[in-house]
């Protein structure tokens, strides 16, 4: 017996659900937006969806196994809360909301999957599985997070806005590798550039964490022991380096120079999909399906990003 869902939302990031759902058996059956939705209608006709003009008459008429939040930002919480009544398995883009507090009477839900979907990277997988297997080692790092913020507009309000609606992959990606973290030593700082700075940690890392608007740069995550030096860059590749080449001078570099030594790299292999969508729409099938092997990510998760941006004020 198929299982089948329905999407709220009709942006790229919901066409990516689509085509990740549809791959691991699951079928799309319905589609709404904002009233009225145009963009909705045609994304409806365009992938054979049952139509509803309203998030309310979705909901009402709701006969499927499961169902996809991926509308804006804004709508996320107040959609998740009208579609608790279905007492159905929910995917819901992050952050759910801006403030922790909104969501503190949803985290004994058991229906609820929140899509932090780098946790789904090949690359994320495998560095878990290492940092998982040497539970006594101590690590230390240094989380880059550029966010784009118009010139005009830059502020430690809108800095963190961002930060909130996209940084908080990073910050959930902590989370899952190490553990439940903490924050201190934070500082920000408004310099034609905003910039802001803290740490993470527990008792198993210690990661800083700078945030440039604007900065020429992609995220990146560089996180050390005593013989490795492990490095998310972007988050969909792992490189792992154990040790530096020496670069003696020569005459059109006649100054010695070190290099880190690539021992293994790590990337992405299926790119028809969005990177991290397949696996968690898989992760999703076995949540709908309450196969024990399915451990998403749930509301606590946001929960507790959350809470560490929103020190941040």
């Amino acid at each position: 017996m198929s299982v089948r869902v329905s999407i709220i939302g009709s942006s790229d990031i919901a066409f990516e659900h689509l085509k990740a759902l549809n791959e691991v058996g699951i079928k799309v059956s319905s589609v709404a937006a904002s009233r009225n939705s145009i963009s909705a209608k045609q994304f409806s006709e365009k992938h054979n969806l049952k139509y509803y003009n309203n998030v309310n008459q979705l909901i009402k008429n709701f006969n499927d196994d499961g169902l996809v939040i991926a509308c804006k930002s804004d709508f996320l919480l107040p959609v998740l809360q009208k579609s608790m009544q279905l007492n159905t398995k929910i995917l819901i883009e992050k952050p759910v909301t801006n403030n922790p507090k909104k969501i503190h009477n949803l985290l004994n839900s058991k229906n609820i999957m929140v899509g932090f979907n780098r946790r789904h990277y090949q690359s994320v997988s495998n560095l878990k599985k290492i940092i998982d297997k040497n539970i006594s080692t101590k690590y230390f790092g240094n989380l880059q997070i550029p966010e784009n913020i118009i010139s005009t507009k830059i502020s430690k309000k809108n800095h963190l806005h961002e930060l909130i609606n996209n940084g908080i992959h990073n910050i959930d990606l902590v989370n899952y590798l190490f553990g439940k973290v903490n924050i201190k030593n934070i500082f920000y700082q408004n310099f034609n550039l905003s910039s802001y700075s803290f740490t993470l940690y527990n008792s198993k890392c210690h990661i800083e964490v700078t945030s440039i608007s604007n900065a020429i740069q992609n995220t990146q995550f560089d996180i050390y022991t005593e013989k490795f030096r492990y490095q998310l860059l972007p988050i969909e590749k792992l490189n792992i380096f154990d040790k530096l080449e020496i670069r003696e001078p020569t005459d059109s570099f006649p100054l010695r120079s070190y290099k880190p030594k690539l021992s293994k790299s790590y990337t992405e292999k299926n790119f028809l999909f969005k990177p991290g969508f397949l696996r968690q729409a898989d992760v999703f099938y076995n949540f709908i399906k309450n196969n024990s092997r399915s451990t998403p990510p749930g509301i606590i998760d946001a929960y507790n990003s959350l809470a560490l941006l929103n020190k941040l004020r």
